[in-house]
């Protein structure tokens, strides 16, 4: 359950700057093998399923990994910042008086 939250903070800041790749696929790695082991001692099919969930959120995270390569938390407060500043542009330009 540890990544579960990792995976809200990603998705909020739409970067994973700071994470360890290396450290995702040890949890990977940990996680399929007790997957494994639950399954071939049998173990409570809670125990089964939790494992499964666990590696399903493993996956998640190098999936977000992948698809925000390259992007930090600070790209996305720079765009936000110019998206900004050029909106303001326009309605110093009188693009705000169209709304009369």
């Amino acid at each position: 359950m540890l990544g579960v939250p990792q995976v809200f903070k990603n998705l909020q800041a739409k970067s994973t700057e700071g994470l360890s790749t290396a450290m995702i696929f040890c949890w990977l790695g940990g996680d399929i093998f007790k997957s494994l082991y639950y399954y071939r001692t049998k173990a409570p099919v809670q125990l089964v399923a939790c494992a499964l969930f666990q590696l399903g959120v493993d996956v998640v995270i190098l999936w977000q990994i992948r698809m925000y390569k390259g992007r930090t938390a600070s790209t996305d407060a720079h765009e936000v910042i110019e998206l900004k500043r050029s909106i303001d542009r326009g309605n110093e330009n009188g693009v705000d008086n169209l709304r009369s």
